[in-house]
């Protein structure tokens, strides 16, 4: 009995249903699809007696008659004694059919004992309502769920992107400008993972507001299908170079090379059937892997772990090619190159004269600052400008929100040179200093907003 019991209970763990298989959301659940028909009776009554009975849906009598007359078309020969004949309609109640005769000997005669009719009634059987998952507007929502009889349809948890339903609760978070996803984990092991918009916004569920993001765990790569290793090549058969002593004897000799040679020509080419067809598999592999890297390109991940390896490697790599490659050019003789003393340049750096460069650049610096009429600053000094990002404090006077042109003086090469920056003024005061302060005030309402929820929610929970 023990053993019965046992060998039960194995069976059954192959025949587990898919509701059961996997984990469903039952916070996240809806109503199922209905569907509506109306079911009619077709009585079929014929002429040479008996009769027969089908259900079809309809929604109204004259396409009831219809399907009816399609249904008898398509099933009354199972009426006939023998073969099949030529059937009519007038489309609506009535089927008309030759009646057939079957001899003793077997032969069927089509029409033997003249024309037959079948008349069609309907029987209004009412209505049907059927419920099935999923429903049109969710086809995520496709497993079955039982709630005290009532059926309800459920999706599954994923547990890289499990998220709670959306509140008015949730917290409003505003991002740095750019698109980007972030990850919260859940108390059951699985995460929520939030994508903001483009500005970086996004709305934090509430049940994370005392929570820190954590690192989006990547999905599980499903196992790749290996082909197994091909059967090592058999050993081939020796032939015998001996001569014979007579023509018979050397005739069968020949015939036994022969035969030999044959069967290694046939193990061979059975052999690189195998290899061809384990590389037409494995072709077929990597092609199911890149139309599912197409398709969801979401789920390719790189394991930075190897990646880094792999790149330090590579680094490695280069740095010993570097070292061939220096004693390829040669440095005294220390063994890799040839011994000769190692060249002051190589290629096109030979004919760059460096003095002459410096020379020039230094002219141009000269007759720039020379310059009686006030020009706009070089390029050098416009960089030089823009490090003094310190200064711009100094064009809010007192903060009052008043815009203040500044100067700096410069000295270069000894040459004293005095800047001054205040085209930033009117355009700070028409477009920039609006736009700041309307953004302070909403600033400043989101959280008063905030801490209030928190306090009302922390107050309440009292």
């Amino acid at each position: 009995m023990r053993l019965l019991i046992f060998i039960l209970a194995l069976t059954s763990a192959f025949f587990v249903p898919t509701t059961f298989s996997v984990q469903l959301d039952l916070d996240d659940l809806r109503d199922p699809k209905v569907d509506v028909e109306h079911i009619y009776r077709c009585n079929f009554s014929f002429s040479w007696g008996g009769g027969t009975t089908s259900k079809v849906p309809a929604n109204s009598i004259s396409e009831a008659y219809s399907s009816c007359a399609a249904w008898g078309l398509t099933n009354i020969d199972r009426s006939q004694p023998c073969g099949t004949s030529s059937k009519s309609s007038n489309g609506r109640d009535r089927i008309y059919i030759p009646l057939n005769q079957q001899l003793s000997d077997g032969t069927c005669i089509q029409g033997g004992l003249g024309g037959g009719q079948i008349n069609i009634t309907l029987t209004d059987e009412g209505t049907t309502e059927t419920e099935s998952c999923p429903p049109d507007t969710s086809p995520e929502h496709k497993y079955d769920y039982n709630i005290d009889g009532v059926l309800k349809c459920a999706k599954a948890i994923d547990p890289y992107d499990n998220c709670p339903a959306p509140t008015d609760s949730d917290l409003p978070t505003f991002g740095t400008g750019q698109q980007t996803t972030i990850c919260y984990d859940n108390p059951d092991g699985t995460q929520c993972k939030i994508t903001s918009d483009e500005t970086g916004f996004y709305k934090l569920p509430v049940s994370f507001g005392s929570s820190e993001p954590t690192r989006c765990r990547q999905r599980e790569s499903a196992p790749i299908d290996q082909t197994p290793e091909p059967e090592i090549k058999p050993a081939p058969e020796e032939t015998d170079p001996e001569p014979e002593p007579d023509d018979l004897s050397a005739i069968n000799k020949i015939n036994e090379n022969l035969d030999a040679i044959n069967n290694n020509l046939i193990e061979a080419s059975d052999s690189n059937d195998d290899r061809l067809d384990r590389l037409a598999e494995e072709l077929q592999i990597g092609n199911q892997l890149l139309g599912e890297i197409r398709d969801n390109p979401q789920a390719v991940s790189i394991d930075m772990g190897e990646f880094e390896s792999t790149d330090n490697g590579l680094l490695q790599e280069i740095a010993d090619n570097t070292g061939e490659m220096v004693g390829l050019l040669g440095d005294e003789g220390d063994g890799e190159g040839d011994g000769e003393p190692a060249p002051d340049c190589i290629g096109d750096i030979c004919d760059f004269d460096s003095d002459q460069y410096y020379a020039d650049a230094d002219k141009e610096m000269s007759d720039w600052l020379n310059k009686k009429e006030d020009l706009k600053p070089g390029q050098e000094v416009e960089s030089y400008i823009n490090k003094f990002n310190g200064f711009v404090g100094s064009a809010f006077a007192g903060f009052t929100g008043s815009c203040v042109a500044f100067s700096l003086d410069v000295s270069l090469r000894g040459q004293p040179k005095k800047i001054t920056v205040g085209q930033h003024c009117s355009y700070y005061d028409q477009y920039f200093k609006p736009v700041l302060e309307w953004f302070l005030w909403v600033l400043t309402f989101v959280a008063l907003l905030v801490i209030s929820s928190q306090s009302f929610r922390a107050f309440s929970s009292i």
